[in-house]
């Protein structure tokens, strides 16, 4: 409509259609919320029509009388195949009408129109506004909320707080107590999720951002290649990130428990000795037997070879065996 004048009317005075009003009042009616942020873009007023009050519009009144007569009254028996071709059609007739000439004054309603309302009209602005769809949703516990069937992050200290959003061909605002929290970009997938990173907790960001090249980079460089071998091997044997990003945090525990030299002494035995999991990787360290065999270790063993010594053959089965029952469990 402000298109077709070529600029906007300070006021604009519609009726109360449940389009522009959402509830109806003499005093203080409640514009709705999509047909009043265009008008807050074009920088004009919504001043709705009373109830029952035509007279409040009667120029539009009047203008509808006259297109129901000259358009409406002339297309009566056409047939249209596309609203476009009926809108061409439309567009021609009122154009006639405007400039049809009065019967008794001079000029027309196009003159008229070029004489006294365009100059009172405001400019319109450089870009057309786009339309945008408002309404409230409740963000959940998981820090998202879902608009038009898409999942839409929002800070996690925000959960199961109310949102109101705007909602564009293009993009999501949402916005918390009048305040533009966050701007996505609208997705068409419906039932995904998109998260930004900022929004999450720490302890989620860091379970979501786990990968396993990153984990056995750091098993190689900040502990050892033994270290990095036996990662690799029990993270063969889970799927998802998941439960690597909690075999990993396990192996870094264990790193901030014994330190570096321990941690590699006993995956080194581990790897030897065939032992996979993390509780017998634990045991190990526990119960210090990598160091017991590595001090029991003579520099020539048939110096040793009698009944009375048990030798590396028992641990190792020892080992082996909470090992099965890991795996088992």
């Amino acid at each position: 409509m402000f298109e077709f004048f070529g600029g906007v009317p300070r006021i604009v005075v519609p009726d109360n259609l449940k389009a522009g009003v959402t509830k109806a009042d003499r005093f203080a009616p409640v514009i709705n919320e999509s047909y009043n942020a265009m008008c807050r873009y074009y920088g004009t007023y919504v001043f709705p029509a009373r109830p029952r009050e035509p007279r409040d519009k009667s120029k539009a009144e009047a203008g509808v009388l006259l297109a129901q007569r000259w358009i409406l009254f002339s297309l009566r028996s056409r047939k249209f195949f596309s609203l476009n071709e009926m809108n061409q059609e439309i567009g021609a007739l009122l154009e006639k009408l405007n400039r049809r000439s009065f019967q008794k004054l001079p000029g027309s309603r196009f003159t008229k129109w070029l004489e006294f309302e365009q100059p009172a009209l405001m400019p319109l602005p450089a870009q057309r506004y786009e339309f945008a769809d408002w309404g409230k949703v409740r963000a959940a516990q998981d820090y998202h909320v879902c608009v038009d069937r898409h999942f839409y992050s929002v800070p996690y200290h925000l959960k199961g707080h109310e949102f109101e959003y705007c909602l564009t061909a293009h993009s999501l605002d949402l916005l918390h107590r009048g305040k533009c929290i966050v701007t996505h970009t609208r997705s068409l997938e419906p039932d995904k999720a998109t998260t930004l990173a900022e929004h999450q907790h720490p302890s989620h960001r860091a379970v979501l951002q786990w990968n396993e090249p990153q984990a056995l980079a750091w098993a190689t460089t900040e502990v050892g290649l033994n270290t990095a071998t036996l990662l690799k091997t029990q993270l063969a044997k889970v799927r998802g990130y998941l439960l690597g990003y909690r075999i990993t945090q396990a192996m870094k525990e264990l790193f901030k428990s014994y330190g570096k030299t321990r941690l590699e002494e006993a995956c080194t035995y581990a790897v030897k000795n065939n032992v996979t999991g993390t509780h017998a990787l634990r045991n190990i360290l526990s119960k210090n037997l990598d160091q017991l065999l590595k001090h029991d270790e003579p520099e020539n063993p048939s110096d040793i070879a009698h009944q009375n010594i048990r030798g590396a053959d028992y641990y190792s089965e020892l080992l082996q065996s909470t090992n099965n029952k890991e795996i088992e469990s």
